[in-house]
């Protein structure tokens, strides 16, 4: 259960549903989800229905770093929309000074953002638990015998050592398996985690750039029988936790 949602506690049957409501700041930031307000320390703040939207989603995942492409995808219902526009950003900025000095500040305020993640709603603003945040934001992903290290915040693959770089699809492919080592994906998962709603209309796209990361991957982690990625015939990939099999 979210202890983030919040609804009264009611004595005898319901008459009709409790408010749902939705905090962060320490409480001084309520979304009541039914009736789209939004209260900044008591007071109602007139919002758009993309602010709503967009500080709905974060309060969700109070603490947690919410991506670009998923809050594009919730909110522009298109996972791109903030390569294309600066829609976005500019949204993300006025819902900030709505909620005033203090709370929307872009460094100590209630939202934070991510370089080249995304947005993350604060529970609180004293005693902060930034450590998990950093932890998220942070967080790398080990295959291959630990051979290979892949570096979200970096957009970075890291071989035996050596750097190596990967255009934005072909990442979020091997990020998406190395996040999860050694389970099966299917095509139609790894094209939901790279292109949402708007996947291909053919599995040749996911096939295409499970051999170009082989390539980058080089011969051997890149090697298709016994190599970092492997395939299961008519079910999918997955990234190998070790050399050793699977």
């Amino acid at each position: 259960m979210n202890n983030n949602l919040w609804t009264p506690s009611q004595s005898g049957p319901a008459v009709a549903e409790a408010p749902e409501l939705l905090k962060i700041a320490d409480g001084r930031v309520l979304a009541y989800t039914d009736t789209r307000t939004l209260l900044v320390d008591e007071e109602v703040v007139d919002t758009t229905p993309k602010e709503f939207e967009l500080i709905k989603l974060l309060a969700e995942k109070v603490d947690t770093v919410v991506k670009d492409e998923e809050i594009s995808e919730r909110v522009w219902h298109d996972p791109e929309a903030y390569k294309t526009s600066n829609t976005q950003s500019v949204t993300l900025s006025t819902l900030r000074r709505k909620l005033g000095d203090e709370l929307g500040h872009r460094q100590e305020g209630a939202i934070r953002r991510r370089p080249r993640l995304g947005y993350v709603a604060l529970s609180s603003m004293s005693g902060l638990s930034l450590e998990n945040i950093e932890n998220q934001a942070n967080e790398r992903y080990l295959i291959a015998d630990d051979r290979i290290e892949i570096d979200p915040e970096q957009q970075l693959i890291i071989c035996d050592g050596e750097p190596r770089s990967a255009p934005p699809r072909l990442f979020k492919i091997l990020t998406q398996l190395a996040s999860s080592p050694n389970r099966v994906m299917s095509i139609f998962t790894l094209s939901m985690g790279v292109w949402g709603d708007h996947s291909p209309s053919t599995d040749s796209s996911i096939r295409v750039g499970i051999s170009e990361i082989r390539k980058i991957l080089g011969p051997e982690l890149g090697d298709k029988k016994s190599g970092a990625i492997r395939t299961r015939q008519h079910i999918g990939y997955y990234a190998a936790k070790t050399l050793k099999g699977y």
